[in-house]
């Protein structure tokens, strides 16, 4: 029933051709292939040139966090060296107080002999300026890498951020200009 009868001898595939008009469909289609080919040719760019952008962003993105965190780093290994630091003072204090502490009790037994006046005299002085450096190189006291920290982490993203605004307001008028043409 379906060889020759209702559907013209093509079974249930209507779309197969017959030989009649075959060369103007093809040649329809190629011409409205090559006819287009340069628009989406261009489309194609455009995509490429904003996955570009796109992936320069998030590089750029990238370098900035990862400074950011080596910055931060740095922060806390300086503060991990100020506590290091500290402890190693304090240490040295308390065998100071010890030596001190020995060095009397001795005098108090007498075992030995009290130091001369000159002697003494010396090592308070000494003692008094080591422990009063303030007076001595004066009292202004700064903390230049704390502000020198805030002004990387806070000052460099704001100058990104400027720099990247102008470019932007830059690109809005010059699109308004070619809009306007």
């Amino acid at each position: 029933m379906y060889a020759g009868g209702f559907y013209g001898g093509l079974g249930m595939n209507r779309f197969v051709g017959t030989g009649y008009g075959e060369d103007n469909a093809n040649g329809f289609v190629q011409q409205a292939e090559l006819s287009s080919r340069q628009a989406f040719q261009s489309i194609e760019s455009v995509v490429q040139a904003v996955v570009s952008v796109a992936a320069m962003l998030e590089s750029t993105f990238q370098a900035v966090y990862s400074s950011f965190r080596a910055v931060i780093s740095v922060a806390d290994h300086m503060s991990r060296l100020r506590s290091y630091l500290t402890r190693i003072v304090s240490a040295l204090a308390v065998l100071r107080t010890l030596r001190w502490l020995v060095s009397k009790l001795l005098v108090i037994l007498r075992l030995r002999q009290p130091p001369s006046q000159d002697e003494q005299l010396w090592s308070e002085s000494s003692s008094n300026v080591a422990t009063n450096t303030t007076d001595v190189l004066g009292s202004s006291h700064t903390n230049w890498p704390v502000i020198l920290f805030f002004i990387i982490t806070v000052g460099g993203p704001w100058l990104i951020w400027k720099f990247l605004s102008s470019l932007v307001s830059e690109g809005s008028i010059a699109s308004l200009s070619v809009k306007q043409l």
